[in-house]
């Protein structure tokens, strides 16, 4: 009975980890689907401060 009972444990902590795995991978998905998103818009923004920067020093 005792051999039971850690065998259940020991697969509850792999479903454990397989739920954080798969939790894991959904968040990185869109944290790169949002990164792409903003992509151009933070090259614009980048390129401006650029121009506004080298116009202010010359």
């Amino acid at each position: 009975m005792n051999t039971l009972i850690k065998k259940f444990v020991k697969e509850d902590l792999a479903q454990d980890l397989a739920e954080y795995g798969i939790a894991l991978a959904i968040v990185a998905t869109a944290a790169i689907t949002a990164a792409l998103l903003i992509k151009t818009d933070v090259t614009t923004l980048w390129n401006n401060a650029q121009l506004a920067i080298h116009s202010a020093a010359v």
